[in-house]
């Protein structure tokens, strides 16, 4: 069963509502957009996964997508884990098109269509890395004995894949991921002795998830954006601008003529809190919404946000970033 969704990470996010609103001209737009292709690319390969995902059996694994957690002194990041009460599975999910070839040395290489040769840091060193590392975690709260096996899925069947045939690590553990499903159950066959019971398993599962601690950019800085480059205002989703104004309680375009009464949500809770503060001000928000009455953005801020401090003259307002929005 899936106990945690795969959804976009806060940097997938962070970067398009960037490729949002930083203007055209700004020469940094072109280097928004290639990680954003970049970023997107890794994510559409982890989706690739899902279908293979579902033959696996139900009831008896814990699936979780996307997982973050805090390592002995870094961060580590699994794409998505598996998890029975015989054994933990974690795989290392690649979207490498072309040809990729293991070498002997544990160098790794993609050969592109065009044949450019590039290297790569190793995904079989990557995931045994990550698996070291949840290892590590578990036994430090108490998991000591369950065996944790990475896998490294390749997401495209197009991709081919090199290696010494002599190299039974990469034999056993880099798979397209149409294949998984199978290398998977072989594996479950091969380790019968349950180390977990089914509470036990829910409760690790429940320890993760509550664990995950998602990585947020300082992504203004990164890109070297100040909050003067971005186009203020409220996006229109009908026609791409930014000139809604706020009329008799709706949002109304003026180049297209679309209204929504909620159209400021995304600028509000997504936009700001992924580019600007997780807190905003009354004069914050005018200045982001374009919005010259006071009053109407106290209103906004009232209705759309429930957390504050401080007076109503000093009032902030807590924006806190709650997951990708749905436009």
């Amino acid at each position: 069963m899936i106990i945690k969704q795969r959804v976009k990470n806060p940097y997938l996010c962070q970067l398009e509502a960037l490729d949002l609103r930083v203007p055209d001209h700004l020469p940094q737009k072109q280097e928004i957009a290639t990680q954003l292709n970049k970023e997107m690319a890794g994510y559409k390969g982890e989706l690739a996964v899902e279908y293979p995902l579902s033959f696996l059996p139900h009831n008896d694994f814990h699936i979780i997508h996307g997982i973050r957690l805090k390592g002995s002194t870094y961060h580590f990041q699994i794409d998505t884990l598996l998890l029975a009460r015989s054994l933990i599975i974690p795989l290392e999910i690649k979207n490498f098109t072309g040809k990729i070839k293991f070498e002997e040395n544990g160098q790794f290489t993609r050969t592109g269509a065009n044949g450019k040769q590039e290297g790569y840091l190793n995904p079989l060193i990557q995931a045994n890395y990550q698996s070291h590392q949840l290892r590590q975690w578990l036994s430090k709260r108490g998991y000591h004995d369950i065996p944790i096996l990475p896998l490294v899925i390749i997401a495209f069947p197009s991709t081919i894949i090199e290696f010494n045939p002599l190299n039974t690590e990469v034999n056993e553990k880099v798979h397209h991921c149409g294949k998984f499903p199978t290398v998977v159950t072989n594996l479950q066959d091969n380790y019968p002795v349950d180390i977990l019971n089914t509470s036990q398993l829910q409760s690790l599962s429940k320890l993760i998830t509550s664990s995950h601690q998602p990585y947020f950019s300082t992504i203004s800085k990164q890109f070297r954006i100040s909050n003067d480059d971005y186009s203020k205002g409220v996006w229109c989703p009908n026609c791409g601008n930014f000139h809604m104004i706020r009329v008799r309680g709706t949002w109304k375009c003026t180049p297209c003529g679309y209204t929504s009464p909620k159209a400021h949500l995304p600028a509000l809770l997504n936009d700001y809190p992924l580019l600007i503060n997780n807190t905003i001000t009354n004069r914050q928000a005018r200045d982001f919404l374009q919005v010259n009455s006071d009053t109407v953005i106290k209103k906004l801020l009232q209705n759309s946000l429930s957390s504050f401090s401080g007076g109503n003259k000093s009032r902030t307002y807590s924006v806190v970033w709650q997951g990708p929005y749905n436009f």
